[in-house]
């Protein structure tokens, strides 16, 4: 064996060389083949009967370089991927970028158009639309490189990005084919609407905060007395809203209002008779415990205004009431439609302060209480979101629910941590149908044509239409009519003109695990992958969607199971970001600790979901653990010198070690302890993997590394270890520990590859391989 140089250990030097090392060959292909050190053509990979196992990994956003919570993921990646290799699987982890549709539009505006003076006003959408692609064909390349500098070992001649053209076209011909499967629609039902990007959103992009605002106590008088009742008195945080109200909503079993259910009561400034109707989500016991319901400004009314409705079908014509939506606010958040006209154009701000100093005027407002309330927020520009109602696309989301589910009751999909499921399933019974269209410039343009121009207006009764003008004539568009309006790729001739709007970013990721796999020709050797890895704040939001296109695709979920980390904190105990100046940027972290001590923050002391902190402290415990790794390495190199380690470097079982050398070598009771020792760590080594313990398995093997093989048994053992033994029972004891010494080292090697890879490729490559660095430890020999 080649001895390791003095002094404390370099990692600067030791991981650039062991770079160069990795991506100087092809072992990160799972068509590399170990056995004859070549690379096997694709037929051959997938007609070998090696197990194969596949991840893709989460693509980063392409406007800006990896953020921590990418980088501490792909040690999770990269963890299982080697573990997998030196369990002599054919292994691929597929690297990507995404183009990060509203948020790489918003970042390029402010980042480099703002400090111009410009907006993208200022050019044509293609101009705009390439300014953005070439700002991120930069970035592309820096995160491909920050990807390998954390050792990342993927296959980055897979590397794809979602604006690639065969991507585009995967992602537009999947639009296309759900249209025609009437899973995709046009239609008018509320959104959440980003003021500042002037663009619908999806719920899960949206987030909700707290903030200081009033409840205000309104008088709705009632069109007659009954039992000495002539008004309500409702509650609301949304004073402005009122002028839209349709209805309103009492509990069921709320004995104060049963009374005065199917009577009217009269709209305040407006003066229009809404009746009073019933929906068990009225909290009895907040505010009044009556609700004004404004289906158009309000996801919660809307959907009250959906169920009471479908309740009235079967009913007789003379005894239903059917509830219908007035939208008072356009997409700038303004008021419009069938209101006084002292209220039109007035912001929703502006409007709350007049309205409630009208019904101040009137004797209506009862009062005002301040309170803390939630928000909702868009998770992108921060803008508060308007809900209002919106002709927009979205996808019938029916279908999948039930499918969406079984897959966790059948186990076809595991959620680790395991409690993760419940919030899984809540949030699929109550996913409501998902808009994809966003009215912006980057991205995936629709592949929906018109034969002229389509314009959106609210009418005189609040009503959204659709018009389109067709040779000088405005009509209503009817999206089934292919006259008007066509879903495919190519342009249907002269004269049509494609939709404005873009695809949600959620649509192409959505795909990703199934763009990847059959861009690649791998859908029949991979699909579904083992495993996914993505922050537990995503399975509401990207992994929810490419489990939806998994089953439309192909009826399995994308993956077998999904590993939720935990996200990175900042020594303020806040979510670590450049904002809140709490980052540790990467290249500090590399500079002065190593990769490995990054990689070891990440892992130690996490469990599946939860968060964790990445500080100088804890980077420097580490980098001190690499450096008693290299020391004590050292020491077991310097004293076996003359081991000849060929009749042992195939052992792979502390049995087959005790076998063996059975009598023939007597070990001591400190080298069968320290044996017993690993034989049980390297149980629960593969165990952890099997059930995605990682935190768990690297602070055992820190603390037995440390403090059972270099305070315990390295210390007891280095008498024995002297050169100069006196006896043949001295000889044969210190034969006995360099075995012991030997086996324990390469032991702790494996088993802490696949978290530091660095330096553990480093000693292996010298203690097993003697320097000659020709292949990665993690394929020298199965586990």
């Amino acid at each position: 064996m080649k001895q390791l140089p003095q002094g404390q250990y370099n990692f600067k030097d030791t991981e650039n060389k062991i770079l160069k090392f990795w991506y100087s060959g092809p072992f990160f292909k799972p068509e590399f083949n170990p056995k004859t050190r070549k690379v096997d053509n694709f037929e051959e990979y997938t007609r070998d009967s090696t197990p194969k196992w596949t991840l893709v990994c989460p693509p980063p956003n392409a406007y800006d370089r990896p953020h921590m919570g990418n980088l501490s993921g792909y040690q999770y990646m990269d963890a299982m991927g080697r573990f997998q290799r030196m369990l002599g699987n054919r292994v691929l982890l597929i690297p990507g970028k995404d183009h990060a549709g509203i948020e790489g539009e918003v970042s390029y505006i402010k980042y480099f158009l703002e400090p111009q003076g410009k907006s993208k006003f200022d050019f044509t959408r293609e101009e705009f639309f390439n300014q953005v692609y070439q700002n991120q064909q930069h970035f592309i390349q820096l995160i491909r490189d920050d990807e390998q500098r954390v050792g990342l070992s993927a296959d980055f001649d897979r590397d794809l990005y979602t604006m690639d053209p065969k991507v585009i076209n995967e992602v537009l011909s999947t639009f296309v084919q759900m249209y025609k499967d009437g899973l995709i629609y046009r239609g008018v039902r509320i959104v959440n609407w980003d003021t500042k990007s002037q663009s619908a959103i999806s719920d899960s992009q949206c987030e909700r905060k707290k903030v200081q605002g009033k409840l205000y106590y309104i008088k709705y008088p009632l069109v007659s007395n009954s039992l000495g009742i002539d008004h309500l008195v409702i509650a609301t945080t949304r004073p402005e809203t009122m002028l839209g109200d349709t209805g309103v909503v009492v509990n069921p079993t709320d004995d104060r209002y049963k009374s005065l259910v199917g009577r009217k009561a009269i709209l305040p400034i407006v003066n229009r008779e809404i009746p009073i109707i019933t929906s068990g989500r009225v909290e009895k016991d907040f505010g009044t415990g009556v609700l004004k319901l404004t289906p158009a400004h309000s996801s919660e009314d809307y959907e009250i205004m959906l169920e009471w409705n479908k309740s009235q079908e079967d009913l007789l014509n003379a005894d239903k009431v059917i509830i219908d939506y007035v939208n008072i606010i356009d997409h700038n958040a303004r008021l419009c439609g069938p209101i006084p006209d002292k209220y039109k154009g007035l912001t929703t701000k502006e409007a709350r302060e007049v309205i409630v100093e009208d019904l101040r005027h009137l004797g209506l407002l009862v009062k005002e209480e301040e309170i803390t309330q939630n928000i909702l927020v868009s998770e992108r520009t921060g803008a508060v979101i308007e809900p209002l109602m919106a002709s927009q696309w979205f996808i019938s989301v029916s279908r999948f629910k039930q499918r969406m589910l079984d897959i966790i009751k059948t186990g076809e999909l595991r959620i680790y941590p395991k409690y993760a499921a419940n919030k899984y399933i809540s949030w699929v019974t109550n996913l409501r149908d998902w808009a994809i269209s966003r009215n912006l410039w980057w991205g995936y343009r629709l592949p929906v044509w018109y034969r002229g121009v389509v314009e959106e207006f609210i009418d005189d009764s609040g009503k959204v239409r659709v018009r389109i003008n067709i040779a000088g004539d405005w009509e209503d568009l009817d999206p089934n009519n292919p006259d008007q309006m066509r879903v495919q790729i190519e342009s249907p001739g002269d004269g049509w003109i494609q939709d404005e709007n873009i695809l949600d970013t959620w649509f192409s990721s959505g795909q990703w695990p199934l763009i990847c796999l059959s861009t690649h020709g791998l859908m029949d050797v991979a699909y579904p992958t083992d495993v996914l890895v993505s922050g537990y704040d995503l399975l509401i939001k990207w992994d929810l969607f490419m489990i939806l296109f998994g089953i439309y695709k192909t009826n399995k979920p994308p993956f077998k199971n999904l590993y939720l980390t935990g996200l990175v904190k900042g020594t303020d105990g806040q979510k670590m970001s450049k904002s809140r100046g709490n980052f540790v940027p990467i290249d500090k972290i590399i500079e002065n600790y190593g990769v490995d001590a990054f990689r070891m923050n990440c892992y130690y002391q996490n469990r599946a979901g939860r968060d964790y902190a990445i500080t100088e402290a804890t980077l420097k415990t580490f980098r001190n653990f690499n450096n008693k790794i290299w020391n004590a390495s050292k020491f077991v190199m310097m004293n076996i010198g003359d081991l000849d380690i060929s009749s042992i470097n195939s052992i792979k079982s502390v049995t087959e070690l005790r076998n063996r050398f059975e009598g023939t070598i007597e070990f001591s009771q400190e080298d069968l302890d320290m044996l017993d020792h690993l034989d049980k760590l390297d149980h629960e080594f593969h165990s952890s993997f099997d059930n995605f313990r990682f935190g768990k398995i690297t602070e055992k093997l820190y603390a037995s590394f440390w403090h059972t093989f270099c305070d315990v048994y390295l210390e007891s053992v280095k008498s024995r270890v002297k050169v100069n033994a006196e006896n043949a029972s001295d000889h044969e004891s210190r034969k006995a520990a360099q075995i012991v010494l030997f086996y324990s080292l390469k032991s702790y090697l494996k088993m802490l590859h696949p978290f530091i890879p660095f330096i553990t490729e480093e000693i292996w490559q010298n203690l097993v391989e003697d320097g000659k660095y020709e292949i990665p430890m993690m394929y020298s020999e199965h586990l």
